[in-house]
């Protein structure tokens, strides 16, 4: 389950500072002039007050039982108000005062209440971020941010991560419906094959294989490690349009965590679905990695030419200047004005 701090889910800290009474919960003139407007009584006046902040700084109302007791003393302070017991805090947490004390809030800060009951249009919302976000935590984070953007009071986190779990699971779904349902009998049966165990070995774990130091024996290998990928990866669907770069990135790195015995152990749609998208990744993986090897042997090519040309150079250097003394001894002679030239 996400917890709050994994989210932007506002909370209040257990012990405020001093400089976040005065910034977060300190009423103005005008706010005052509005509580004393709707009760008599200081004690109730003050709670209003308190809820009026909450709502401000949260976009939602806690109990004001669970509220930090600085935060309502600063606040009674503030209204020259008596101190509140404990049990009068608690009895307005149950009363139906509160409840219509709450719709006063809203109604003057223009927030709306979250309707439980039509919640089409923020299922949506969760969808349409399922389809990018992989974490949970992301998710609750959209829909917070959406809530914000349309001025609707927060529900209680745990709504919040429902809708998010049930938008990424019906995406999630979708995506397995539509990677798994284009796999044909015959590549449904080379996925299951690559689960089978021969000698403490599968096709699964050989298709993590990395690349070795590139000596002639270990390129050879692992070219023909390459071609029985190629071989895996002939024919298998492309990855449908909806799914992101992100949710790719995110299952094929599921999937390479998983062993024969985990990857057995899910369901059809979803263990094919997961093969295929990691045998693609390996096979461009591989490709990469070739490429890389190929690089790596014409560098150590070019450095060990380079050093027998210097070898060479320095094996040869004394002949190369007797040539160079001759040719100049050569033009010399040419240059003597008493040759006589040849008729």
């Amino acid at each position: 389950m996400t917890t709050v701090h994994e989210t932007i889910y506002p909370v209040l800290p257990a012990e405020p500072t001093t400089v976040e009474l005065k910034e977060a919960f300190a009423p103005t003139l005008a706010e005052i002039r509005f509580v004393r407007r709707q009760s008599r009584q200081e004690s109730t006046a003050v709670m209003i007050m308190v809820q009026m902040k909450l709502l401000q700084r949260l976009g939602y109302f806690p109990m004001l039982s669970d509220v930090p007791f600085a935060i309502i003393d600063h606040i009674r302070v503030a209204l020259r108000a008596r101190p509140l017991s404990g049990e009068a805090i608690s009895r307005y947490d149950q009363s139906g005062t509160r409840i219509r004390h709450q719709k006063l809030l809203r109604a003057r800060l223009g927030i709306q209440a979250f309707d439980t009951v039509d919640l089409t249009w923020l299922t949506a919302v969760a969808c349409e971020a399922a389809q990018t976000k992989t974490e949970l935590p992301d998710i609750v984070n959209v829909l917070i941010e959406e809530l914000v953007r349309c001025r609707y009071e927060l529900p209680p986190l745990a709504t919040l991560q429902r809708m998010a779990n049930q938008a990424r699971n019906e995406i999630n779904e979708t995506l397995y419906r539509a990677l798994a349902g284009a796999l044909d009998d015959g590549l449904t049966s080379r996925l299951e094959a690559l689960l089978i165990v021969k000698a403490g070995k599968s096709g699964w774990e050989e298709l993590k294989r990395e690349p070795k130091q590139p000596t002639t024996r270990a390129i050879a290998s692992f070219l023909k490690h390459i071609e029985g990928i190629r071989k895996l990866a002939d024919g298998l669907p492309a990855s449908p349009a909806m799914l992101s770069v992100s949710k790719r990135a995110q299952l094929i790195t599921e999937a390479r965590a998983l062993d024969v015995a985990e990857l057995r152990a899910l369901k059809p749609v979803k263990r094919h679905t997961l093969a295929v998208l990691f045998i693609q990744a390996q096979f461009q993986k591989a490709l990469d990695d070739v490429a890389e090897i190929f690089i790596k042997v014409m560098r150590k090519l070019e450095s060990y030419a380079r050093a027998r040309l210097q070898k060479y150079q320095l094996e040869h250097a004394d002949a190369l200047e007797g040539l160079v003394g001759q040719f100049r001894d050569v033009l010399l002679i040419l240059q003597d004005k008493d040759i006589p030239a040849r008729s």
